[in-house]
């Protein structure tokens, strides 16, 4: 899975940067392409993305600075996909900003969900069915059903235990997933 993610985050990135100068965040979807690290962990570091004088400054929505990065004339765009939708909207919104055809953009999509379906497909038959957990941050918020990485784990096959109806990313109280006793869990730093 690991060098499955590598080759679509590769195909992802010339996508959407192509040869534009590039700076990137920290998270390890991200190091594949880095430049110079231009996050820290209580926001960007203005100082970095200003010197590497981007084409776009791609920032989620809740991250600080996009003001101030504004301010000093970079182009900055702001997402926070909750789910593939949200993901999927925000690509074809980065892809009319930079160019480039919204043909790419349709074969990656329906590749990630090939890759998607193939990883499930490679399951072992008595893991298909696994309930799964998968906790993203440390505050600890789990990843719910609703949420784009719950339908990845939906469309493996396998079944979440945190309900749709809690939102995409709801604060998990860690004594409740033990209670709930899922066959995998998955913590994503």
């Amino acid at each position: 899975m690991h060098g499955h993610r590598r080759s679509v985050a590769s195909r992802l990135q010339r996508f959407i940067w192509g040869s534009m100068r590039l700076s990137v965040c920290q998270q390890p979807f991200c190091r594949l392409t880095a430049q110079r690290r231009v996050m820290r962990v209580y926001g960007p570091w203005i100082e970095r993305i200003v010197a590497s004088r981007p084409d776009l400054v791609l920032m989620a929505v809740s991250a600080r600075g996009a003001d101030r990065l504004e301010a000093l004339g970079l182009k900055v765009a702001a997402f926070e996909p909750q789910n593939r939708a949200g993901a999927e909207r925000a690509l074809y919104a980065v892809q009319a900003l930079l160019g480039g055809g919204a043909e790419r953009l349709q074969a990656l999509l329906r590749e990630i969900d090939a890759g998607v379906q193939a990883a499930g497909r490679s399951l072992p038959p008595d893991r298909r069915a696994w309930r799964v957990y998968m906790e993203v941050g440390s505050a600890p918020h789990g990843a719910s059903e609703a949420s784009f990485l719950g339908e990845t784990l939906s469309g493996m096959g396998l079944a979440n235990i945190l309900p749709a109806r809690l939102g995409p990313f709801p604060r998990i109280n860690p004594e409740w997933v033990l209670r709930a006793d899922p066959d995998l869990m998955l913590l994503i730093e």
